[in-house]
């Protein structure tokens, strides 16, 4: 629970940090909502993955 938390608290940290800009164009506005968009998908998909590893770790 601990990894997990520290985890959480990084991706936080870093998520947070990444500087928001204003798009000079439609184009690098729908690029950065895609940016952000991926990132989203990465962060569940990797939390998913912790929480399938803790329910093995659990199991066995």
């Amino acid at each position: 629970m601990k990894k997990l938390l520290s985890l959480l608290s990084l991706l936080t940290i870093s998520g947070s940090a990444v500087p928001t800009t204003i798009a000079a164009s439609p184009y690098q506005k729908e690029q950065t909502i895609r940016v952000k968009r991926q990132h989203k998908v990465l962060f569940l998909k990797l939390m998913e993955l912790t929480f399938q590893q803790n329910n093995k770790s659990k199991i066995n």
